[in-house]
């Protein structure tokens, strides 16, 4: 699962360009988004019922206008629909 997430924002991030030109009606596409990443990392605790927790750290700088960003998702109980959605980069210890 992680490594399906990880090869989705690898190809995203090389084929898209948002400030691309193209001629006629063709739009470039937009970067990527917060709710994007989040949903992303919430599907893979989704996806798997012994995956406890998963999160996505993103260098520097390198998430569209943000510093930092670290969705982070998880549950603290077995076998429930009951999910617990933070980005770890507002925690500063």
């Amino acid at each position: 699962m992680a490594v399906r997430l990880a090869n989705f924002i690898s190809a995203f991030l090389q084929v898209s360009d948002p400030k691309e030109v193209f001629s006629g009606t063709r739009v470039a596409d937009k970067p990527l988004t917060e709710d994007q990443m989040l949903g992303e990392t919430l599907a893979l605790i989704l996806g798997d019922s012994k995956i406890w927790s998963a999160g996505t750290y993103w260098d520097r700088n390198k998430f569209t206008n943000r510093t930092f960003f670290a969705p982070f998702a998880y549950k603290t109980e077995l076998n429930t629909r009951k999910f617990k959605l933070e980005d770890m980069a507002r925690i500063n210890n």
